[in-house]
């Protein structure tokens, strides 16, 4: 390799100092056989990109696409992320795709808002403030084990549970038990910049012989 290829290369100017006209290259040269070719070339779009740019661009690249692991690399916020992006389709002369599923992407950005809002203590999340535990079912007495109910339950306004899921169960004598007693508790109301909403929340219930 030459002296002249390890030598370090000027960035690429792509607007006229004076004028902020576009430039063009007309000479490209290649030091090892010293031979020039002589033209209009445009500058690749890419080429146009800021330190900036560049770097979240190759971030994105690295992170294969995955918006959430760009946040974390980049600690930076979602909105944010989104922000990045419009300004490197600007810069890149770029038109969005048209987004063919908005209710998706808005319901992204619904539960990111939520998020910040929980980090930002704006959402109070439920609060249990009774409890009541099952009773281990007679009929599971020769298992002499201990069992775990999942369910999905729906948190009303006023804090009383409005509705129940099975999500999973070990034995199915554990799940009767388990949604009766799920509906004896009772939460102080999630609120949202002070009102009180409905909310869905996992709860897990344990058996114990």
């Amino acid at each position: 390799m030459s002296t002249m290829s390890r030598e370090k290369l000027n960035q690429l100017p792509f607007k006229e100092p004076i004028s902020g006209g576009d430039l063009i290259v007309t000479e490209l040269h290649c030091p090892e056989s010293g031979i020039s070719i002589i033209g209009k070339f445009e500058i690749p779009r890419y080429a146009k990109l800021d330190a900036e740019q560049t770097r979240f661009l190759e971030t994105f690249l690295r992170c294969r696409g995955m918006i959430n692991a760009v946040e974390r690399e980049l600690g930076i916020s979602y909105p944010t992320v989104k922000a990045r992006f419009d300004s490197l389709l600007q810069a890149l002369d770029l038109t969005p795709v048209k987004d063919e599923s908005p209710r998706k992407e808005k319901s992204a950005e619904t539960k990111k808002a939520i998020l910040d809002q929980l980090e930002r203590g704006e959402i109070r999340p439920p609060k249990k403030v009774r409890d009541a535990s099952p009773a281990y079912p007679p009929e599971a007495a020769h298992m002499d084990r201990p069992g775990v109910v999942i369910v999905e339950a729906m948190i009303s306004p006023a804090g009383c549970v409005a509705g129940q899921r099975l999500v999973s169960s070990g034995y199915p004598g554990f799940v009767w038990p388990a949604m009766r007693a799920i509906s004896r508790w009772r939460y102080e109301p999630t609120l949202v910049d002070g009102h009180a909403v409905p909310v869905l929340m996992m709860t897990t219930v344990n058996f114990r012989p």
